[in-house]
């Protein structure tokens, strides 16, 4: 599937918007459309992939050993490198630049940070190589919560993308360990080690789909066409019909073709509304429930041994991905679930929305409700990872380990408690955050 949607996703990054005649534009607005659609298909076909197998892994090391998830977890995490999306291309292209005296000068000019960006790509050899490939994979990624053609693409956003590059050259990550596997195995029955082996890297195999399905299917889909709508709005603000290009994407898919068609409805008043009431509304409003309330599931028992084993693993992913909010948080402390270890001090970007991440710098601790698979292309840049929501299996946690970045997720009320630029501690051990002035050390400790 990987290799299918890449090759759908590139051939429609390769046209040149600007070239194209109105017919022709639209026509692509309509090819970005279909592939939108079959990328939504592709990221929701692929969700039981990383859940069953590393639910299962979780369910029986359990009954093997003992032991809790969270220290079972960690096993799963991807050894060597960080298996995060696009972690290859952005550590090949560290490596050429710092073999490269030219690139590295490139990389600490103070040039606009798009304009460094076009001269390493421009450079010849090993390093103008990776750094074109690396932007051409995430450069139409859609920022933000990564799903609405509403948020910018990295793209739009080259200090963000400078700022990742700088990052990831200067101090490039650790392996990632297998920690206590060598232990955890010991405690296993030896006539279940075979098992606990075949089951362990079965979850490690199929665990990277939880970050990948996302970013090369519909993040991807929806960055390219953002892309097509502001080319389209671009055209249609020239000719008077919007205030702004980005206004177009505020209109359905109906009222885009009939714009561009040389129709006069939504007025350009009525588009530039619909933008303010976007800006204007608060995502955390939204009610948790649409509807009735969920169902008690099937009890487990009631089960055929196959389907039961099936349903014990999926329920176990599901509730160490959605974890529960903490509710110990004291005296200036916001506590949650202790994700990764390690701990960092530094000052927290409390993040809300695609605007707030573009003001992420090297060093800060990542404060937000939750993550989505685009942060992998920031991570680089991170201290530490904060959020309100998710447990042990949520993106946050995931990728925090693979990159070794200390983490505490479910904090419940993080994003109100901890004020933006203020400096904290992030304890990954104790899954505790707390003030800077009530603990010691300024930076970050296994």
């Amino acid at each position: 599937t990987k290799p299918r949607v890449s090759a759908a996703h590139r051939a429609l990054q390769a046209v040149e918007l600007t070239t194209l005649a109105a017919p022709e534009l639209l026509a692509h607005l309509d090819s970005c459309r279909s592939n939108l659609e079959q990328a939504i298909y592709e990221h929701h076909r692929l969700n039981i992939g990383p859940v069953i197998p590393v639910g299962d892994f979780l369910v029986q090391a359990h009954e093997w050993t003992g032991l809790p998830f969270a220290d079972l977890v960690g096993l799963v995490r991807t050894p060597g490198a960080p298996g995060i999306a696009a972690g290859a291309e952005l550590e090949r292209l560290a490596e050429a630049v710092r073999e490269d005296q030219t690139a590295a000068r490139i990389l600490s000019s103070e040039d606009a940070p798009d304009a460094v960006l076009a001269s390493l790509g421009a450079l010849p050899g090993k390093a103008g190589r990776a750094v074109s490939i690396y932007l051409e994979l995430v450069g139409c990624w859609s920022a933000g919560g990564g799903f609405d053609v509403a948020e910018p693409t990295l793209t739009e956003m080259p200090h963000l993308l400078l700022a990742t590059i700088r990052a990831a050259v200067d101090d490039p990550p650790a392996p990632a360990g297998v920690e206590l596997l060598a232990e955890v195995r010991a405690a296993v029955p030896a006539p279940s080690r075979d098992m606990f082996d075949e089951l362990l890297r079965e979850a490690r195999a199929t665990h990277r789909l939880r970050d990948e399905r996302a970013i090369y299917c519909d993040v991807w889909a929806y960055g390219l066409t953002r892309r097509a709508i502001l080319a389209a709005g671009r055209r249609l603000t020239a000719a008077g019909a919007l205030e702004l290009p980005e206004h177009l994407l505020e209109a359905d898919y109906a009222e885009m073709r009939s714009l561009n068609e040389g129709g006069s409805r939504p007025s350009r008043e009525e588009l530039a509304a619909r933008t303010r009431d976007r800006d204007g509304a608060a995502q955390m409003g939204a009610p948790s429930v649409l509807g009735g309330g969920p169902a008690t599931p099937v009890p487990i028992g009631w089960l055929a041994p196959g389907a039961a084993r099936t349903e014990r693993a999926f329920r176990t992913y599901m509730r160490a991905m959605s974890g529960e909010e903490a509710d110990d948080s004291s005296g200036g402390v916001v506590a949650g679930t202790p994700a990764s270890p390690g701990r960092y001090q530094g000052p927290a970007r409390v993040v809300r929305g695609a605007i707030d991440l573009g003001r992420v710098e090297r060093g800060d601790v990542l404060v937000t409700g939750s993550t989505t698979p685009v942060l992998s292309s920031i991570l680089p840049l991170l201290g530490a990872i904060v959020t309100d929501r998710g447990g042990l299996l949520s993106h946050a946690a995931i990728v925090a380990r693979e990159f070794g970045i200390p983490a505490v997720v479910g904090t419940g009320d993080g994003t109100a408690k901890i004020r933006d630029g203020s400096v904290v501690l992030v304890d990954g051990g104790t899954g505790q955050v707390t003030p800077a002035g009530a603990h010691s050390g300024s930076n970050r400790s296994g």
